[in-house]
């Protein structure tokens, strides 16, 4: 009995995993999709509505924009660059022109607690951007992108770069030049 009963139990997970599979990617895709609807419009400034971000994702960018604030109060305008405020990180552009995001590809792949969203702006061989998802109690929550920087001329594509970890790297540059101790990201 208590093997029957073990077996239907095994079976029933089985059965359970894809249906959450199927209803994980598509509430990662729905993220997608909203994210990037105002750009579909092709409004000259859309307007962004950042996906729930994890703790970790949401300290970082609070601690950021909390630097580049203490940084401007010495000195106006010197945390121009940092924090990722001289583009539009969702779009990886200054302006996107000549970007078609209602044609944008998007693989969603799901392991575990995590899962990943890799877009392609403009159908081009290698991709442009890959979000990094964690579980959240019942949903999904942003916890980094992945850019992929655009290679020059012959070279071989750049491997993709955390934003979360560039952001920290900012965050300590910027530190460094207020004189204050390193910030050190919270763990998950």
């Amino acid at each position: 009995m208590k093997r029957l009963l073990a077996a239907l139990v095994v079976l029933l997970a089985l059965a359970i995993t894809p249906a959450r599979a199927q209803s994980d990617e598509a509430a990662i895709r729905s993220i997608v999709r909203n994210l990037y609807s105002d750009y579909q419009t092709k409004a000259a400034s859309p307007s962004i509505r950042d996906p729930r971000a994890t703790a970790r994702f949401a300290a970082v960018e609070k601690q950021c924009a909390e630097t580049a604030r203490l940084l401007d109060k010495k000195e106006p305008d010197s945390s121009y660059g940092y924090c990722a405020n001289d583009y539009g990180v969702w779009c990886q552009c200054q302006d996107f022109e000549g970007i078609d995001f209602a044609h944008m590809k998007v693989e969603v792949k799901i392991a575990g607690a995590d899962g990943a969203a890799t877009l392609w702006f403009t159908g081009g061989e290698g991709p442009d951007l890959r979000l990094a998802f964690r579980r959240a109690g019942k949903g999904w929550a942003l916890d980094d992108i992945w850019e992929y920087p655009v290679p020059e001329g012959d070279e071989p594509a750049p491997e993709a770069t955390s934003y979360r970890t560039r952001l920290v790297s900012d965050i300590n540059e910027m530190r460094a030049t207020l004189k204050l101790p390193p910030w050190t990201e919270p763990k998950i």
